[in-house]
């Protein structure tokens, strides 16, 4: 109980300069530190202990400082599980943390070579003539079935060849622009 009562007894000397002037003759057996009240709260703050001061009266003859200094204690090694439980709860929080983020990473990565993939696929499209080429057998199957050159059937196969050309290179433009949003939508944007 010693142990307990001696700290608040030396707080008040730390906390009151009218204490401390009342009482110049006595030496302490140790030094006491001297503390203002924003570094007295400041260390009460940091220790989880709360620290008072109240001053009862305002007139210098009068004037009566009261400090109270509350300690919590703990019985049956309570503080160290909940730290304990708290250092686990921070370490699932940062594997999680960690999870989302390679999550995140590969997603990105991911959709980033899709849409790489996605535009060399567009440029080759706009590179190759396969749809210019499709048009032109279609016109000159429409042609020629006009001129009585060609069946009914040649011109049905120039058309099936031309769509399925415009279905490539829509496609292809599809694909390149859900890789971008996809890369958007992971990042946020």
């Amino acid at each position: 109980m010693r142990k307990l009562l001696l700290p608040l007894g030396l707080a008040a000397p730390c906390l009151s300069p009218l204490v401390a002037r009342a009482q110049p003759a006595a030496t302490p057996l140790f030094p006491v530190p001297r503390l203002t009240l924003e570094q007295a709260q400041d260390l009460a703050a940091a220790r989880s202990f709360e620290l008072n001061a109240c001053v009862d009266d305002t007139r210098s003859a009068t004037r009566t400082t009261t400090t109270s200094l509350a300690i919590p204690l703990e019985r049956g090694r309570k503080r160290a599980a909940r730290v304990n439980a708290a250092e686990r709860l921070r370490d699932l929080a940062r594997a999680r943390l960690a999870e989302a983020k390679a999550t995140v990473r590969a997603g990105v990565v991911a959709s980033y070579f899709a849409t790489v993939i996605a535009q060399e696929r567009v440029r080759l499209a706009g590179e190759s003539a396969a749809l210019a080429a499709a048009q032109q057998a279609y016109d000159a199957a429409t042609t020629g079935f006009e001129a009585g050159k060609f069946g009914f059937l040649d011109v049905i196969d120039a058309q099936r060849s031309l769509l399925q050309a415009r279905a490539r290179h829509l496609n292809t433009l599809s694909s390149a622009w859900q890789a971008a949003m996809a890369i958007d939508r992971l990042l946020g944007r």
